[in-house]
């Protein structure tokens, strides 16, 4: 599969179960910037729409190591689309 951009593939995959540092390297295989899916995935953390076990050691520019979690899935991919 083919992606557009790394906000296409996070709406794809964000649900996988895949912590932000999987996420990150995948990405890079379909030449994403993976560093790019870090940032919209922190700005997710900060509107509240996503947490992880690690959620601090992202604010420190390191990837998390946790699976992404969201109360509300359908709310964090809508956000996905609008950015």
């Amino acid at each position: 599969m083919t992606y557009s951009n790394e906000y296409e593939y996070l709406i794809g995959n964000i649900k996988s179960g895949k912590s932000p540092e999987q996420l990150s390297q995948e990405a890079e295989t379909y030449e994403l910037d993976g560093n790019k899916v870090l940032d919209i995935i922190q700005e997710l953390f900060q509107e509240g729409l996503l947490t992880s076990p690690n959620v601090p050691s992202l604010y420190k520019n390191q990837a998390g190591t946790g699976k992404l979690i969201s109360k509300d899935w359908d709310k964090a991919i809508s956000r996905l689309k609008q950015l």
